[in-house]
């Protein structure tokens, strides 16, 4: 059963991290970016979906989700 709760301020802090490492990351010259991004998306696949947070989102998916959303804004 999903809970629905909220990010603490330390993973919020944590989650806007990883986007600008998603980021900066996705910014260096050579990088396979689409093979990072499909690798961090099968990791967050193999994740449990429960926990949910608020929003649907699940606990355990949360910070590839926060990488993936930096690496996304680099392309």
């Amino acid at each position: 059963m999903a809970n629905n709760r909220l990010f603490t301020p330390y993973e919020q802090g944590l989650s806007a991290a990883l986007v600008l490492i998603g980021k900066a990351l996705g910014s260096t010259p050579g990088l396979d970016l689409d093979g990072l991004i499909a690798s961090a998306e099968r990791l967050q696949a193999s994740m449990p979906q429960e926990p949910k947070m608020q929003g649907g989102q699940g606990e355990h998916q949360a910070a590839l989700s926060s990488l993936l959303s930096g690496l996304e804004a680099a392309r």
